[in-house]
C-alpha cells in the first residue's frame, strides 16, 4: 500500500475522520453485508498510528460506493 502514513493519528480529529465517519455510515445506511460498519468506527480510536485496518476498509467501502451503489447509472450507459 505504499508509503506509511498516520493514519492513527488523523483518526482522533479533523476532516479525516469526519471524511471516513461519513464513508462508514453511508454503509451502514445501506445495509452492507461484508462488514460491520459500526465495529469499524469504533475500531477508529484503537488504530494504531500507522494501521492499515482502518485504511484498507474505507477504500473497500468506497469502491463499494462506486461500483455497486452506482450500478444502475453505469448500466443505463450501456
Amino acid at each position: 500500500m505504499g508509503f506509511p502514513v498516520p493514519l492513527g493519528d488523523w483518526l482522533k480529529a479533523g476532516p479525516v475522520r469526519e471524511f471516513v465517519r461519513s464513508q462508514f455510515e453511508t454503509g451502514l445506511k445501506k445495509g452492507r453485508p461484508y462488514l460491520n460498519g459500526k465495529k469499524v468506527l469504533e475500531s477508529m480510536e484503537s488504530e494504531s498510528q500507522f494501521g492499515r485496518k482502518v485504511c484498507g476498509l474505507l477504500s473497500l467501502e468506497i469502491w463499494y460506493q462506486e461500483f455497486f451503489d452506482k450500478h444502475h447509472q453505469m448500466k443505463a450507459l450501456f
